[in-house]
């Protein structure tokens, strides 16, 4: 038996856009990834499922280095600081990067669990 953590991402359809095309190559987040292997997409505009991929790898960072979390991003500055307000404005101390890796579906999940 295989176990396969997924973590659900609340993300704008434009962002999600540019995973799909691979301009956005890293996902960036308040709270840890914890484990998952999976991040399932869903739109922030009307809740529907947008996409799956796996996870390549994770890493946390603290802000003094936000310049490289933004490149890291695929967003603009204006958009990183306003879904990740500096500390001084209230935002967290940390953030949570992971690597996007391959598109998945179910049945490619499944398979591999079959295989186990």
């Amino acid at each position: 038996m295989k176990r396969t953590v997924f973590v659900t991402a609340k993300i704008c359809n434009r962002f999600f856009n540019l995973i799909h095309t691979g301009e956005k190559r890293y996902e960036v987040r308040s709270a840890p990834f914890e484990d998952a292997q999976v991040i399932v997409y869903v739109s922030a505009e009307d809740g529907s499922f947008l996409g799956m991929y796996e996870i390549a790898e994770t890493m946390m960072c603290d802000r003094h280095n936000d310049s490289e979390t933004i490149k890291l991003s695929g967003i603009s500055r204006e958009e990183f600081y306003e879904l990740f307000p500096p500390i001084d404005r209230g935002g967290a101390s940390k953030l949570w990067i992971a690597r996007i890796g391959m598109p998945i579906n179910k049945e490619q999940l499944l398979k591999g669990r079959n295989n186990e």
